[in-house]
């Protein structure tokens, strides 16, 4: 039986060959979320964590998407062709990550072998009814990307939302489109992934340059200023949670290394 060890030497391989393309096509990207909080903490994956997040300005997802090509070893399973979220995976073929999500049957039987998440971060509107449209916007989308893909609930509140979402369906294109549109603005002050849930401010000055840090004895770029990052992401971020917690939240139900995951979709 294979074990979270087996599966970050397996996300370590991806993210060492996905790093090795963006330098190789001048794409700027950091490592996010829980992966910044293993590189300042650990120097490694959180010990309990099973996946991999980086992040990237749109401009550098969008020369993403349009220089990657799908090849033997691996399989970008881009937003909104393949899978409908506003955030792209790239997946490793001949592996299996089957997560804790009930299908719809129009993506049951997308890629699910084990994946980078790639989060687009877009430009802040100066302008705060304009800012407050952005968010209002991508929580819509967010909540048809989760009706669309059979995302279950019993949070009363949030059942009404992901209902009230497929009125907004016919203007989900103007919706994404009202979002990016800010990106060629040239005086602005923050970014943010409006992909996710939480709304995090980032200053400009964090995805200008970056830094690099220490990741399994090799340097990842990581936003400018990562102690700051964190708190912002998880406040209290350098205090470990009660060891009943140390263990991914909703990720892998099963996961293999070395078996491709068209051969568990029916499990």
């Amino acid at each position: 039986m294979q074990t979270i060890a087996d599966l970050h030497e397996k996300l370590f391989e991806l993210l060492n060959d996905f790093d090795s393309f963006c330098k190789e096509n001048g794409i700027q990207y950091f490592l996010a979320y829980g992966s910044v909080l293993g590189a300042i903490r650990h120097k490694d994956f959180i010990p309990w964590d099973d996946d991999l997040d980086v992040m990237m300005t749109r401009e550098n997802y969008n020369k993403l998407l349009s220089a990657y090509k799908n090849n033997e070893k691996y399989f970008l399973q881009r937003d909104t062709i393949d899978y409908p979220l506003q955030f792209s995976k790239l997946r490793a073929n001949e592996t299996t990550f089957i997560e804790h999500i009930p299908y719809k049957r129009k993506y049951k039987n997308i890629h699910q072998g084990m994946y980078i998440d790639i989060f687009p971060v877009d430009k802040v509107a100066t302008q705060k009814h304009c800012a407050m449209l952005q968010v209002f916007f991508s929580r819509i989308l967010i909540s048809q990307s989760l009706a669309l893909r059979g995302y279950h609930t019993q949070v009363v509140a949030k059942k009404i939302a992901l209902v009230l979402s497929y009125l907004f369906l016919p203007f989900r294109k103007f919706m994404l489109g009202y979002i990016v549109k800010f990106n060629t603005a040239a005086d602005f002050e923050y970014y943010n992934c409006f992909c996710d849930v939480k709304k995090i401010y980032l200053d400009k000055s964090m995805l200008e340059h970056g830094e690099l840090v220490e990741f399994r004895n090799k340097a990842y770029p990581v936003p400018s200023n990562p102690t700051e990052y964190l708190k912002r992401v998880y406040n209290n971020w350098n205090e470990l949670p009660a060891k009943e917690e140390r263990q991914a939240k909703v990720h892998a139900a099963f996961f293999s290394t070395t078996e491709d995951y068209t051969k568990h979709l029916e499990q």
